[in-house]
């Protein structure tokens, strides 16, 4: 059969334009499926960092004009000892969003914690973050309108006490921190403080508390010139602390010293007023 070529060419032509159609759409949809695995979210990461304990602490306002009370309470600190298992230093960041799973439905619910600033936790190594939520005790009779000052676990109970546990979300790095159910610390334990699990002044080995007092003594002054809660200064410098025991802070590791954080002001002024009480600092 002789080749027309005014009619026989059309035969290729449709060929070569199907080809091309078909390779632009599986490169299309190549491309798409590129796109959504690169775009969607990292799955959450839960093997970086670990919750070994919690302890919730209250926190007071000062007010000398008060009629109910000069102290406060405004509130807990909630002290969690993390575990970084990498090897690798990470930064829990300030943005860090809080989740409270409540004892009956094991919902997750957000929580009002908030860091005071990024926590660095060292690789293979233990920190403290510290998070403050706002509760207050104050708590008043609408017949006798007299307003009294509740009592520290009663309050403790009200803010904290229907949880299971925290779960931490940093959306920065994807990383998920379970962290235990805290328990309040009154200041009524005994247990000897040792530097694997917090420190302070009124109950440790001589070295710990020969640190402590020198922590104290060279950040006192540092955080009164940084104007860090001086209602707390005051309050410390007249002689008052928390009832029992004094709060606890871990000893960084060697080469590293405390940053004068609102947390940490807050305490160096306690722990300052019993080691001048004591004679180790002047």
């Amino acid at each position: 059969m002789a080749f027309d070529w005014r009619t026989d060419w059309k035969r290729p032509a449709l060929w070569g334009a199907g080809f091309g159609v078909a390779a632009t759409l599986t490169l299309f949809v190549g491309f798409a499926l590129i796109h959504w695995y690169t775009s969607r979210p990292k799955a959450w990461n839960a093997d970086v960092l670990k919750g070994i304990s919690s302890t919730a602490s209250q926190y007071f306002s000062f007010d000398e004009s008060d009629k109910v009370s000069k102290f406060k309470g405004d509130g807990f600190d909630v002290s969690f000892i993390v575990e970084n298992k990498t090897g690798k230093d990470f930064t829990l960041q300030q943005n860090t969003i809080f989740y409270k799973r409540e004892v009956k439905s094991q919902a997750l619910e957000e929580i009002r914690l908030t860091l005071g600033h990024p926590y660095a936790i060292p690789a293979h190594e233990r920190a403290e973050v510290v998070a403050r939520i706002e509760s207050s005790c104050r708590e008043g009779d609408s017949d006798t309108g007299i307003i009294r000052e509740r009592d520290g676990k009663e309050c403790f109970k009200d803010a904290l006490g229907d949880i299971s546990e925290f779960v931490a979300f940093d959306y920065d790095s994807r990383i998920r921190l379970n962290l235990p159910k805290p328990s309040f610390y009154a200041g009524t334990e005994s247990t000897s403080k040792t530097s694997s699990n917090g420190i302070a002044p009124d109950n440790a080995k001589p070295w710990d508390e020969a640190w402590a007092c020198s922590e104290a003594q060279r950040l006192t002054p540092i955080c009164k010139q940084s104007k860090i809660e001086l209602d707390q200064a005051r309050a410390s410098a007249d002689g008052w602390t928390p009832v029992g025991p004094l709060p606890t802070l871990l000893r960084p590791p060697m080469g590293l010293v405390l940053d004068p954080s609102v947390e940490t002001c807050t305490i160096m002024y306690q722990w300052d007023y019993y080691c001048r009480k004591k004679g180790m600092n002047k």
